[in-house]
């Protein structure tokens, strides 16, 4: 008897194990063809494919330029974006090598004239997106004249719950905000995303932001951003590593590594590398710690580092073990800074 309750209890996990790889499939997406939305021979747009996949599929963008129109999803709580990226998917471009940046036959998604709004943005319906890869697209021309916070990104994953993503060998460039903006403002937090092999050129306020992050990785970028053109001050930081609490008792910010990146000619505005820990209001209490600074070469910024701990209206922001080693700092005003600000009354 013992006997066949062990054949039957391994039958079963062998037939859930097999029904689980194969219901894995890839959706392909090529605009330069006779395609279809509803037939998917193939599909004419992303998001069509995206709305008909289900989570671990592939959906695999061929060469062309896609300009997908600027809508509101609930899936994504209405953020204004051309995708709506709402499920545990791949999204593959041609990722080409393992040097930085796409392959020679990137699909690119161009938001010149489709008005204010990101290219792609992550699910935020309440419920947690995992196991995502977007990878191997050119994404530019996405606007934010208005200066509404994160419009404008070519990524943003905002005020949601995610885990495991990696953006990789993508060139993000000329975009109203950040490159990749990964944060929140009502205490949520992000874990193990890994941003690696991008090129970013020309956001507004910053190349890579892990606001409220855990255990996540910014690997071997090449980013160079303008002076910034929203908060002037604040904004043109290469990559930026944060903990903001607005009272909501955030637990982030820890275990986050930066390395291999080059920040040249660039980030001219705040800092290559913003290391910030902001606690808003009484009884925020922000903590940044763990934040591993490494092998990365900064060049011709007003910062090379920049390193802040600001305490609002008798909030309480720290930062703590924060190892930054092995660097190339050049021609920057200011080679590394350290800032502890507190501000009471305004």
């Amino acid at each position: 008897m013992k006997k066949e309750i062990l054949i039957i209890t391994l039958t079963i996990t062998l037939t859930v194990f097999l029904t689980g790889f194969i219901s894995a499939a890839t959706l392909n997406v090529d605009n330069t063809v006779a395609c279809s939305d509803v037939t998917g021979t193939p599909y004419c747009t992303i998001q069509a494919a995206i709305d008909a996949a289900v989570s671990g599929d592939t959906i695999a963008v061929l060469a062309g330029t896609y300009s997908p129109a600027i809508s509101t999803r609930s899936e994504c709580g209405n953020a204004p974006a051309s995708i709506c990226l709402y499920k545990n998917l791949i999204l593959r471009g041609n990722p080409g090598n393992a040097s930085a940046g796409p392959g020679p036959n990137a699909p690119v998604l161009n938001g010149s004239g489709l008005g204010y709004g990101s290219a792609i943005a992550l699910q935020r319906n309440g419920s947690l997106i995992s196991d995502v890869i977007i990878e191997g697209f050119e994404i530019r021309n996405y606007a934010n004249p208005i200066f509404q916070g994160g419009v404008g990104s070519a990524i943003i994953s905002w005020d949601t719950a995610t885990s495991n993503i990696t953006i990789q060998n993508n060139y993000l460039h000329d975009l109203g905000w950040n490159g990749i903006l990964v944060g929140s403002d009502d205490g949520t937090t992000q874990s193990n995303w890994k941003i690696q092999r991008n090129i970013i050129a020309d956001a507004a306020y910053a190349g890579v932001e892990l606001t409220n992050n855990l255990n996540s990785q910014v690997l071997n970028n090449i980013i160079n951003v303008s002076n910034g053109n929203w908060d002037v001050g604040d904004s043109g930081v290469g990559i930026e590593v944060a903990v903001r609490d607005h009272g909501t008792g955030v637990t982030a910010g820890t275990n986050v590594l930066v390395e291999g990146n080059i920040l040249n000619k660039g980030s001219l505005g705040r800092a290559s590398i913003n290391l910030l820990s902001r606690a808003y209001t009484d009884p925020a209490s922000s903590v940044l710690q763990s934040v591993t600074i490494r092998n990365n070469t900064f060049k011709g910024a007003s910062r090379g580092i920049l390193v802040t701990s600001e305490s609002r209206l008798d909030g309480d922001a720290d930062i703590s073990g924060v190892l930054i080693t092995k660097n190339t700092l050049d021609s920057n005003k200011d080679g590394i800074v350290l800032h502890d600000f507190i501000k009471t009354g305004s």
